[in-house]
Parts: C-alpha cells; structure tokens; sequence
C-alpha cells in the first residue's frame, strides 16, 4: 500500500483538529515508508505506476516474467495527452516528460489524430497557435474581465496584477496551458525531470496519437506510442 498526498497547499479555512489529524497519519505513513506527494495528476500517475511495478519484481510471481531491466530508463520517458476544452472542441494538450535518471536525446514527437473507429485522420492536425491567438487563449482562460471588454478600462497593469492575484492551485496549470500554446515544437532533448507540453487541435471527435522517439543515455534508441511500452528501433 502507498498513499500520496498532493503538494498543493492546504485549504485556508481547515480546522486545526483536522490538520492535526491530517499531520499525525502523515507521520505514521512516513515512518513505515509509505507517505509520497504528487504535484499533479501525471506525477501521480507515473508514480503509482513505478510504485506497482517496483513491488512487482520483489514479489515471487512464479511464471510471471518480469520485464527486461534494459528499458527501465525507456520506460520511464512517458507522454499524456489531457483535454482541454476550455479553449474549445478538439484541443489536446500534448506533454513528453522524462522521469528518469538520466538525460535523453533525439527526441522527435509525432502527434496524428484518429477517429472513434481507430482510423487515422490524414492532415487533420494543427497547433493552436495557428488557430488562436494569444490573446484569445488569454480570454477563454481568464476571462473578457481581465482581457477582454474590461481590459480597456482597468489597464494593461491592473489586468496583470488581477491574474497574478490567482490562487496558486489554479494560475500554474494556466501558465502550463500559456507554454504550450506559444511552444514552437518539442526539443532535440529531456534533462533529467524535464517536460516539454505543446497544443493541438484535432477534429470534433478524434484523439490524439502520441509517438515518441529518443535514445537512452546508452544510446540505445527508442519508440514509444501513448503509454504502450516502449521498443527498440536499433535491434540487429
């Protein structure tokens, strides 16, 4: 069993009884090794998934085999493909992110769209940069208040102000939506912990398809399509 609790800040309006609680079952956690945080939705799921698979190769699964040791980095260079439908129908947000140890290099991101059926949709792909501009990505995130009709009125530095004055839990994930709006593509390369996001707009219906390529700090080079498993591209 492990249990994660999220890096965001607490409520304000928490009773201290329940945060004494919440502190003491922390503690207990911690010292039987089983307390971890997240930062968000995708760190949780990639670390439920290490976590699994850690416990997996110290169980006896009899004639379970166990996968090679040699894609462990490869493994752990995963994509995530999120909705985001505030900026309208068909956009994806696309985000390649290398939890691992070490570093990866030529990497090269394809993205295609596919129907309900599975079929790929030829030339149907485009970045929201080339649809949306940035000031109305701005709008549709925050609103005409701060950057549309009042925008005028208050003046660019109070608009400013105002969006600064959002809550921590919510202006990080618009800044992350503002990066890969204005992102021009994917780099050559991940540093350890290092992402790259990117938007898309597919057509009504279809979903993204997320293929990376890279080579591993070995050298070995590497496939990987949306959370299949990876293979490799350099066999004899």
């Amino acid at each position: 069993m492990h249990v994660y609790f999220s890096s965001e800040p607490l409520p304000r309006d928490i009773r201290p009884e329940e945060l004494q609680r919440l502190n003491e079952f922390k503690a207990q956690l911690r010292t039987e090794g089983l307390l971890g945080d997240y930062s968000g939705v995708e760190d949780l799921q990639f670390k439920v998934r290490d976590a699994i698979e850690h416990n997996l190769k110290r169980m006896d699964l009899g004639k379970v085999v166990i996968r090679s040791t040699r894609a462990d980095q490869a493994r752990k260079v995963m994509n995530y493909r999120t909705s985001v439908s505030i900026l309208g129908q068909g956009v994806w947000r696309v985000k390649t992110h290398n939890h691992s140890a070490g570093p990866v290099s030529h990497l090269n991101v394809r993205v295609s769209a596919v129907d309900g059926n599975g079929n790929v949709i030829a030339n149907s792909i485009q970045r929201t940069k080339e649809v949306l501009s940035n000031q109305e990505v701005f709008a549709r995130l925050l609103g005409d208040a701060f950057s549309g009709s009042l925008r005028p009125i208050i003046g660019p530095g109070f608009a400013s102000m105002a969006s600064r004055s959002l809550t921590p839990t919510v202006q990080p994930q618009f800044q992350d939506v503002f990066v890969a709006h204005a992102a021009d593509g994917f780099p050559s390369g991940l540093a350890p912990d290092e992402s790259a996001v990117a938007l898309y707009v597919l057509p009504p219906g279809a979903e993204p398809v997320v293929v990376i390529e890279f080579r591993d700090e070995a050298g070995t080079s590497w496939s990987r399509t949306n959370d299949g498993e990876p293979e490799r591209l350099d066999r004899a």
